[in-house]
């Protein structure tokens, strides 16, 4: 998928990359099968908003009806991309909820701010993030979720700053990608009367320590749980590397060679701290 057919007051996507637009089902399918005989275990869907695939394509085929097909290739688990919260739904979330699909959501939620989202257009709310975050939980277990932020958007008091503060906070959200806001030309949030630079970066170094902190809490929740490791071809002080569906690097057991598939109870010790 690529392309955004939103209208958010601050980006530029739909200027640059036009409008959604999505690959076939058959090309994609493909696509998998090919992977798979290459020898790849894992594969990750991307693209701008992968919630819309199949718009305009498809009248009743949608992102979760892909995952379904995917799966039934078989031969890999599946990773869902950084997914919109806007046409993202707990129905399309309940049609994922299938073994074989990572447990790791990235949903730019972008404020926590009823009245931040809606200058910047992003027609959803705080109820929405709400219903979201319960329902991955419940039919996630053990999810890892992470999420954008963006720190001083043009017209954000403090009690909307705190708000979304509240939200980066909920231990339903395990990491975030802090942006200070920039203006890019040409948006309706360019226009918009800015934020003092000072406070934008100091909202922003706030939030990412409340990321720091998450991360670090999530992993160690995490510990004594049983957890599947891809084998990937990093390292770190010359141990392989892996990464568990639910998104925490751990050191590969002696003997793994990239591409396994490994088994393993986490522990203090095997969990690679410093990597994000």
């Amino acid at each position: 998928q690529d392309g955004c057919s939103n209208r958010c007051t601050y980006c530029i996507v739909p200027l640059a990359r036009g409008d959604s637009r999505s690959q076939p089902r058959e090309k994609v399918l493909e696509q998998a099968a090919e992977l798979v005989k290459a020898g790849y275990r894992e594969i990750c869907l991307t693209g701008v908003d992968i919630a819309d695939y199949g718009n305009g394509l498809y009248t009743d085929y949608g992102l979760p009806e892909l995952v379904q097909d995917l799966l039934e290739v078989g031969g890999f688990r599946l990773r869902v991309g950084s997914i919109e919260p806007l046409y993202l739904s707990v129905g399309t979330l309940e049609k994922m909820a299938l073994p074989g699909v990572c447990r790791h959501f990235h949903i730019p939620f972008q404020s926590g701010s009823d009245r931040t989202l809606t200058r910047m257009g992003r027609r959803y709310g705080r109820t929405r993030e709400e219903e979201l975050l319960s329902a991955i939980s419940q039919l996630f277990p053990g999810a890892c979720v992470g999420s954008d932020i963006i720190a001083g958007f043009p017209g954000e008091t403090l009690e909307d700053y705190r708000e979304s503060l509240e939200l980066a906070l909920d231990d339903r959200i395990n990491y975030l990608h802090v942006f200070p806001f920039s203006p890019r030309p040409g948006t309706p949030a360019a226009e918009m009367d800015p934020v003092h630079t000072e406070t934008i970066t100091e909202r922003a170094v706030e939030l990412r320590e409340v990321s720091r902190s998450s991360r670090e809490q999530f992993r160690r929740r995490m510990i004594g749980t049983r957890q599947t490791v891809l084998v990937e071809g990093r390292s770190v002080n010359g141990r392989l590397i892996g990464l568990t569906d639910n998104y925490i690097p751990v050191f590969a057991p002696e003997g793994s060679c990239e591409g396994d598939l490994v088994s393993l109870e986490l522990n203090r010790g095997n969990i690679v701290w410093g990597q994000r």
